[in-house]
């Protein structure tokens, strides 16, 4: 059989395994063992089974050899072999990123290694055996051809397909353990590249690994003192010569043929003097159990010599007991660990340990750097020490123990000595008596300024939200001392007083993250500030954490049965993770597409509500925005920022921001980016959201502006289903006409514009000072006046709109036009088609009332239809915002209180401000029934003068503020809270109409305005 062939049928049959798992296809083992032909049956089954049990890893209770050597009872051997790989596996979790553990990585394989050993067999080396891998480099045994010599050939994983910054941090690794030539350390003897693949040579350790000696279980106590000791002389050395590892562990300490430790690996390590560290700020790097606290949470500025002197401390753990200080089922749990607890004592896990090498071992593992011993060769000297049988200087040691500990060093001389230990016991007492007199004043002043501490304890846990930090703050000085009643008290606490507790400790670098993390979805809003600033004190933690129980969250999402309230714990959580700076949750939650779309729908909405109690850090925030690469995300960013009081945004930060949004609207080609960018730039700008005067020489690719202010927003081309549901007078209803399977998909295939506004008191004024325009439908008479009579009629403008004739309405000229008929709003159409040279949309049908020309391109109102799509904008809910009604305050006008002016309240996903309430809008269509088969551009009736208008006012029932309830009007009806919007089709390249997208002059006498009116309303010449 040709090995080469049977190896790469192992590597495709298990490549295909494992997209399968990735599929969640549950695929069985037997299926892909039978396909193989030339591969070995016993390594292709044991490479499978590594895949699957890797897959099934969380499953309880998990997968056991037995049942598998029910299955295969041929191969119990193989079965075995794989299962104690794995377990071994588990204890000590593969170096290079932590962050790497929170993903779905490829399980790799020996396959992997051959494949890659295939690059070389033409080279220098001839490679004999894989005998080690991590997560980016796999080791060789190797010959060097031409010398004969064997060493290690360590390699990238990925090969030629490796990053800049993966051979980077390669060719780092062997330049730090190049500089290296001490006996302790394994040497590197040449670095290179060929066949595209980087490579260098290190010195072959004929041995095993500590890991691998652990197996066996703990060492005896002096053996693990030698150990270490050898070790930290190795340390010492790399770190006076500007080395310091950074992931020392078990595994990365081999033992020769004689016993002697050798380290090895140096893939984190970091050159003092260097000037580029590839490791990000805020990365997680190393090996969990065995990573000092300062790097397990990010602080690499923080990493230095005590970080390696704690990996010492925790390889000596390991030998004593068995297990590494900190071990949990998930790496970011070990990382939490690590963190936040003190390790358990070594004695009370092995009573065989010497009192002395627990506290030297204790010593090393001090959660501040400061506390540990302040360097490798202290810490070797202090073992050193111990193994003499000296005293160590970790713990003082009394002078009666001290005698008696030199008593068992000199037992010749011990009973010569008795009247000197007798002395020196004497002694003792007398000291211990002055001590005792001199130290009184420190008691006393000890006992007052606990008395100090505990007083400011207690204001932590009274204090009002926004004087907690105030609190923290008085106990800084206090250190240790504070820490200790602190988390005294919090152990004995609940509620508010144990939340401020928390938020103290963590202020003062002992976090209690994972309990934080718990409160967010209950916490009051008022406690949010406190508690983002203090997950920030362990961000990347903290970030791993709540994205972790964000897809706890999701996952169970389904069976939620309160969605308003999943909706709120999912914002929170996702508001918390953007303030910490993950983009996932943003994508992830902000974006209305895929599977959850009505679930993320509501969660946007609930976003935007919280928002200002949620934002804390606003670089992370300026990060988002700057990053951001969905239009979906960028949307809701910048309406959440909008909802922030401007007041609440430090100067600097507020002048960045609002330069970044400025930016945002002026490039974006996003309708809804450039309505919700602008909405919150007014608010920022201290108009309170008031529109402004466009200028008419910027012309947006997203909004079109025409002389009179009339802004235009582009409609993207689409579908969506409607139901004929008819009125609703409560939410309940409009939730069942939304919900209905009597539904009727509508496309509408061609985008176009609609204005990004309600028609306003001010744009509707000109159109009646320019063309002496009365309403026909004021009454009969006026209706069939001549046009002189009807000019009289205008003038007494209070006869239009009590809105637009009272004196004091003249300044609000930004609030809707209202009373206007649906005869009104066409004319108005007319007239602004007229104003741009485009054809008329309104005329004289040969039934006597009025009919639309499809084919004119002038102004027009919406279709049912249209109007529908536009108000979803994209959304599957009750409203577009989601399915709780609470949430219109945020996009619509208060119920029950007069016109706002447009453009204050948000807009909606296409950009369109003020959809719900405010004034119910006209709409082109004659009411009749939709139908259910799936409809192309309806167009409704075409007979008829009862008209349908949508969006409900300030005036109706909260059902009728939905996208989907209709009402109707006789065409004549006129109502203070009915006005309107205007659509227009878009103008096709080479139509010649270009330009008139632009603003064109007045070319039309008031004159030929008038006549037009004639026409369209059968007055008579």
């Amino acid at each position: 059989m040709d090995q080469r062939l049977g190896q790469t049928e192992i590597d495709q049959l298990c490549d295909a395994f494992e997209d399968a798992w990735r599929r969640s296809d549950a695929p069985k083992l037997e299926d892909y063992l039978v396909k193989s032909v030339h591969a070995d049956a016993g390594e292709l089954l044991r490479n499978l089974l590594e895949i699957e049990l890797w897959w099934r890893r969380n499953e309880d209770p998990p997968p056991s050899k037995e049942f598998y050597g029910q299955r295969f009872p041929d191969s119990r051997d193989i079965i075995n072999s794989v299962f104690a790989q794995t377990a071994s596996s588990r204890c000590d979790l593969d170096t290079v990123s932590v962050n790497q553990a929170f993903d779905t990585p490829r399980v790799l394989r020996k396959t992997d290694g051959y494949k890659i050993g295939l690059e070389f067999q033409d080279g220098d080396y001839e490679l004999l055996e894989e005998i080690a891998r991590g997560g980016m480099g796999v080791v060789f045994k190797a010959r060097h051809r031409k010398l004969g010599r064997i060493v290690a050939l360590k390699m990238i994983l990925a090969g030629h397909f490796a990053g800049h910054d993966e051979v980077e941090r390669f060719q780092l690794e062997a330049q730090a353990a190049a500089k290296l030539d001490h006996p302790g350390i394994v040497p590197v003897y040449e670095i290179g590249k060929h066949a595209e693949q980087h490579f260098f040579a290190m010195g072959f350790v004929d041995g095993i690994s500590l890991q691998s000696k652990l197996a066996g279980g703990p060492l005896p106590p002096r053996d693990a003192a030698n150990i270490c000791k050898s070790i930290a002389d190795a340390v010492q050395y790399a770190h006076e010569h500007g080395v310091i590892h950074r992931d020392l562990k078990p595994a990365n300490i081999l033992l020769d043929s004689n016993g002697t430790p050798r380290v090895t690996d140096f893939g984190l390590a970091k050159q003092i003097d260097a000037n580029s560290d590839l490791t990000r700020s805020g990365a997680i790097v190393g090996t969990p159990g065995y990573m000092p606290p300062e790097q397990a949470s990010g602080s690499t500025e923080q990493v230095g010599k005590a970080s390696d002197v704690y990996s010492l401390g925790a390889i000596l753990y390991c030998l004593l007991t068995g297990r590494p200080p900190f071990q949990a089922a998930t790496a970011i749990d070990t990382v939490m660990q690590v963190i936040e607890r003190v390790p358990v004592s070594p004695r009370s896990l092995n009573e065989n340990i010497p009192r002395d090498l627990e506290t030297i071992c204790l010593k090393c593992l001090e959660k501040q750097p400061a506390k540990r011993y302040g360097s490798a060769a202290e810490l070797s000297s202090e073992l050193d020490r111990y193994l003499k049988g000296q005293p160590i200087l970790a713990r003082p040691i009394h002078p009666v123990e001290r005698g008696w500990r030199w008593c068992r060093r000199n037992p010749a001389v011990t009973v010569l000595s008795v009247s000197v230990v007798l002395l020196l016991v004497l002694g003792t007492i007398t000291s211990i008596s002055f001590a005792l007199a001199a130290n009184r004043n420190a008691i006393l002043a000890k006992r007052k300024a606990d008395e100090a501490v505990q007083s400011l304890v207690t204001a932590v846990t009274f204090a009002p939200p926004d004087r907690v930090s105030d609190s923290i703050d008085a106990l800084r000085p206090f250190g240790d001392q504070a820490v200790t009643m602190l988390k005294t008290k919090f152990d004995a606490s609940s509620g508010v007083e144990k939340l401020q507790l928390a938020f103290a400790l963590s202020q003062l670098e002992h976090p209690e993250i994972s309990f934080l993390v718990d409160q967010i979805p209950s916490i009051p809003t008022d406690q949010s500030q406190n508690l983002l600033e203090s997950l920030a004190t362990q961000r990347i933690v903290s970030r791993e954490l709540v994205q972790r129980e964000l897809t706890r969250i999701t996952e169970r999402i389904e069976e939620e049965k309160d969605l308003k309230g999943s909706a709120n714990k999912i914002a929170r959580l996702t508001l918390t993770a953007m303030d910490l700076g993950a983009k996932e949750a943003a994508v992830d939650w902000l974006s209305t597409d895929g599977a959850l779309k009505r679930v993320s729908e509501t969660v946007r909405s609930e976003v935007l509500s919280i928002a200002p109690d949620w934002i804390h850090d606003w670089d992370s925030w300026q990060a988002l925005l700057t990053d951001c690469n969905s239009d979906d995300v960028r949307y809701a960013l910048c309406l959440a920022l909008g909802r922030v009081m401007p007041d609440r945004v430090p100067p600097a930060s507020r002048q960045t921001l609002t330069h970044l949004l400025e930016n945002i609207r002026n490039a974006t080609n996003d309708a809804g980016v450039f309505s919700a960018s602008d909405w919150s730039l007014r608010r920022w700008k201290g108009d309170g959201g008031r529109t402004r005067e466009v200028d008419q020489s910027n012309i947006h690719p997203a909004v079109v502006v025409d002389e009179f202010g009339v802004e235009m927003i582009r409609i993207p081309a689409g579908e969506f289903r409607r139901s004929d549901g008819g009125n609703a007078s409560t939410v309940k209803q409009a939730s069942r006409i939304v919900a209905s399977d009597r539904s009727q998909l509508v496309t509408l295939p061609e985008p176009f514009y609609m204005s990004r506004f309600e028609i306003t008191v001010e744009q509707f004024r000109k159109f009646v000072a320019e063309t002496d325009f009365v309403d026909p439908s004021l009454d009969r008479d006026q209706a069939n006046a001549t046009p002189s009579q009807a000019s009289m009629a205008v003038n007494s403008i209070s006869q239009i709109s009590p809105q637009i004739a009272s004196e004091p309405v003249l300044q609000d000229s930004r609030i809707p036009v209202n009373d206007i008929s649906w005869v009104s709003a066409a004319a108005f159409c007319n007239w602004l088609s007229q104003k741009h040279a485009r054809t008329r949309a309104y005329k004289r049908s040969e039934e006597g009332g009025l009919a639309v020309d499809w084919e004119a391109n002038g102004y027009r109102l919406p279709t049912e239809a249209e109007w529908e799509y536009v108000s979803r904008a994209g959304s599957t809910s009750t409203y577009f915002f989601g399915d709780d009604f609470q949430k219109i305050q945020y996009y619509a006008a208060p119920l029950k209180r007069d016109l706002a002016e447009v453009g204050l309240f948000m807009p909606n996903r296409f950009g369109v401000h003020d959809i719900y309430g405010n004034v119910a809008e006209w709409c082109n269509d004659v009411y009749g029934p939709y139908g259910s088969s799936p409809s192309e551009n309806p167009r409704g009736k075409t007979v008829g003068n009862v008209r349908v208008h949508r969006g409900g006012s300030s005036n109706d029932s909260q059902g009728t503020l939905c996208s989907s309830t209709r009402s109707q009007a006789r065409e004549s009806y006129r109502s203070p809270y009915l006005g309107f919007r205007v659509v227009r089709s878009i103008d096709q390249p080479g139509t010649g109409m270009e330009q008139s997208e632009r603003f064109s002059p007045d070319k039309y006498s008031r004159a030929l305005v008038q006549s037009s009116l004639q026409t369209l309303y059968h007055l008579p010449d």
